[in-house]
């Protein structure tokens, strides 16, 4: 309030704040109970308002305590401002670690994902491999087979051989009134015929003369012999590689597994 603004004026400019006492009629009640607000405010007993000493000091106490109330109000608002800036201050702290953290929560969810990916991959090479392990595993029991009835096959072919040889060398032998002998006589060497068609057909394409010369029929199986001994020497030596290429294979992808 400025020097220049007297009481009066005040009061009437601020007539609205001032409803207390709205007529002269209210102002007896007015004073009891300004007496007793006062009384209580200044903790006093007695409070006469016609007492100007008294009045005056009793409206000093109370413009003190609207200083001293105006003070604290003033200290109060102060700190409110200053808790209200560092709650600001928090708060922008907050939000910046949580920008931080969502930025850390991506990452972290990026590289599960990089992982899951790259375990799925993983996991498919290592069925593909399996898989070739599987399929390696079974060619090569295929092969073992395979030799195995080979090996057999060729043992009764190196006993059917002996005989054939044999029979051969006692043929060439005879005289030639008894190498034009008919079939039905020489049952053994029919026999040898068939087992050689069925055992090596796949090796030695070529047919026996279906004749009744059996020079040439005797010419023919021992080209045949000749044929399927070079033959059966050259796919055993291959496959033999091949079993123990395989078997290298096995070997290495069973130890690759063991350090995984």
């Amino acid at each position: 309030m400025s020097d220049d603004l007297s009481l009066s004026s005040y009061l009437r400019q601020n007539k609205q704040q001032f409803t207390f006492c709205v007529s002269e009629q209210d102002i007896p009640a007015c004073a009891d109970v300004l007496k007793m607000e006062l009384q209580q405010l200044l903790n006093i007993d007695k409070f006469d308002i016609n007492d100007s000493v008294l009045v005056s000091n009793v409206l000093n106490a109370l413009i003190q305590k609207l200083k001293s109330s105006s003070t604290q109000f003033q200290a109060q608002e102060d700190n409110i401002s200053k808790l209200r800036q560092n709650f600001q201050i928090k708060q922008q702290q907050i939000e910046s670690q949580q920008v931080s953290y969502e930025g850390e929560i991506d990452r972290l969810v990026s590289q599960m994902k990089q992982l899951q990916l790259s375990e799925s991959q993983t996991q498919q090479k290592f069925q593909r491999i399996y898989s070739d392990y599987q399929q390696l595993q079974t060619q090569n029991q295929d092969y073992v087979r395979k030799l195995d009835i080979a090996e057999k096959t060729r043992r009764k072919f190196v006993m059917e051989n002996d005989d054939l040889q044999a029979k051969l060398q006692n043929a060439l032998k005879a005289k030639p009134e008894n190498i034009n002998i008919q079939r039905h006589q020489v049952p053994d060497i029919k026999i040898l015929e068939n087992a050689i068609k069925e055992l090596y057909k796949d090796i030695y394409r070529a047919e026996l003369q279906k004749t009744k010369n059996f020079d040439e029929n005797i010419a023919l199986l021992a080209e045949a012999i000749s044929h399927v001994q070079k033959t059966y020497n050259e796919d055993m030596e291959s496959t033999t590689k091949q079993i123990a290429f395989l078997n290298k294979r096995i070997n290495d992808m069973e130890q690759r597994n063991k350090t995984k």
